[in-house]
């Protein structure tokens, strides 16, 4: 029995070491050479581009669901996500900031429209 728990043990250990490395095209998509920082979410799309290293840091302190709305509005979650309470850092993708800003206008009625 502690051989089946070594065994498995080992197995587990020696898992990550057998990683395929990432492929041209994925390494191609992946600017490592800069990052982009701001510190507003209405800045993010002017800052940062596709596949480039992005640090999003509040100037304002208090509300602990900013950097996870971040996250969920500009990070590309095929990467890993660094986040706690005072900002995120990721892989950068506006595929959802488009679809952020759609959700997010606010409707005008008829009677605001005249």
């Amino acid at each position: 029995m502690k051989t089946v728990f070594l065994l498995a043990g080992v197995s587990v250990m020696l898992g990550g070491c057998f990683e395929k490395p990432a492929t041209d095209a994925e390494k191609a998509s992946l600017s490592q050479d800069a990052s982009c920082v701001f510190s507003e979410l209405s800045d993010a799309k002017t800052s940062c581009k596709n596949g480039q290293v992005a640090m999003f840091a509040p100037q304002r302190w208090g509300n602990e669901q900013l950097p996870i709305y971040a996250a969920s509005s500009f990070c590309d979650y095929r990467y890993t996500v660094v986040q706690n309470n005072g900002g995120v850092s990721c892989i950068f993708t506006d595929a959802r900031l488009k679809e952020t800003t759609q959700e997010n206008k606010p409707e005008t009625t008829e009677k605001e429209a005249r």
